[in-house]
């Protein structure tokens, strides 16, 4: 080969390489994506999502906007933050619950959590992640599987992720609403319990197939971490069970999302009797 023909191979060579070099560059740069600037809340069906998902979660970055809005419907609606507020909003976000149509977008200057409900019902809100600039939106790859973050895993939970809620409940109560309480290490997690009772316990005659079947639910949003108490009414045909038997035994089925995790479920059982 020629020295101009090796040195043309070597050229393109180099081209190659940089070229390969350009393209890593470029996908590390697209994993690390920096968060939107703005974001939308829509109220519908009594429950806040952000416009276009299913979710009642947005994440924007530091100096960012969230546009809340309530356009159609019959129901009123407002979002209270408890704990951290926006830094403004224009116009103001309605202090009380108010009727359809009206919006207002707020700006978050500080990184943080800023959970809000709307207080006509409760089991409605959302969270706002504000990450700080430079934060990208996907986290950076762990060395290999069991690796652990600096310092160890948090109490109670996965490596990276909030420690496991607690959960109390009196395994023996009176009265026909099922009492407990959650604490929780995160603000904005979601709690669902649900009541499930035999439904051989309900009839008055034996079922043809013997099943759980629910008789009271709860769902709503933990906006501040720490203890919340919790209160699930039974159904009708629960209450009059309990009358009727002077007894009757509840499986509570406890679910908590913390913000940017995974459910934590845990069960808990009941021995009811009639209040005195």
């Amino acid at each position: 080969m020629s020295r101009r023909a090796r040195h043309l191979s070597l050229y393109l060579a180099g081209l190659a390489a940089g070229a390969l070099v350009a393209l890593a560059v470029s996908a590390a740069a697209s994993d690390r994506a920096q968060p939107p600037p703005t974001a939308t809340f829509t109220a519908s069906n009594n429950e806040w999502t952000v416009a276009g998902t299913s979710s009642n979660t947005a994440t924007i970055g530091a100096g960012g906007t969230v546009t809340f809005s309530s356009p159609i419907g019959n129901n009123e609606h407002n979002a209270r933050f408890s704990g951290s507020a926006p830094s403004s909003c224009s116009p103001a976000l309605p202090v009380d619950p108010q009727p359809p149509e009206w919006s207002s977008t707020c700006q978050f200057d500080t990184a943080g959590t800023y959970a809000f409900v709307c207080t006509a019902h409760p089991g409605m809100g959302g969270t706002v992640s504000v990450l700080a600039p430079g934060t990208p939106t996907t986290p950076p790859p762990t060395t290999g599987p069991g690796t652990s973050p600096p310092g160890g895993s948090p109490p109670g939970g996965s490596p990276g992720l909030p420690g496991t809620p607690t959960v109390k409940v009196a395994r023996r109560q009176r009265g026909t609403t099922v009492r407990g309480s959650v604490t929780t290490s995160v603000g904005g997690s979601r709690l669902v319990i649900k009541a499930l009772v035999s439904n051989r316990l309900l009839a008055t005659s034996p079922p043809r197939r013997v099943r759980k079947v629910s008789v009271g639910s709860l769902r709503r949003l933990v906006p501040s971490a720490g203890k919340t108490p919790f209160a699930v009414r039974l159904n009708r045909a629960a209450r009059r069970a309990l009358n009727r038997r002077d007894r009757l035994t509840v499986d509570l089925r406890i679910s908590v999302t913390p913000l940017g995790g995974t459910a934590t479920t845990k069960t808990a059982k009941v021995i009811l009797r009639p209040a005195p």
